[in-house]
């Protein structure tokens, strides 16, 4: 569930991500450092688009 602050913004800046590993338990180093990669540029393409949209 989004929290109320996320939903209820003028200007609501939302992405999930969801990163699927092929074992249950952990991932592997490979799969954690791909992870954080993709979670990062998700974050830095947002924030991209934040800033350029941002009325200021």
């Amino acid at each position: 569930m989004l929290p109320e602050i996320v939903w209820n913004s003028r200007r609501p800046l939302y992405v999930g991500v969801e990163v699927y590993l092929a074992s249950s338990s952990c991932g592997t180093p490979a799969e954690v450092r791909f992870a954080a990669a993709v979670i990062e540029a998700v974050s830095d393409c947002a924030l991209s688009v934040q800033r350029a949209t941002d009325p200021r």
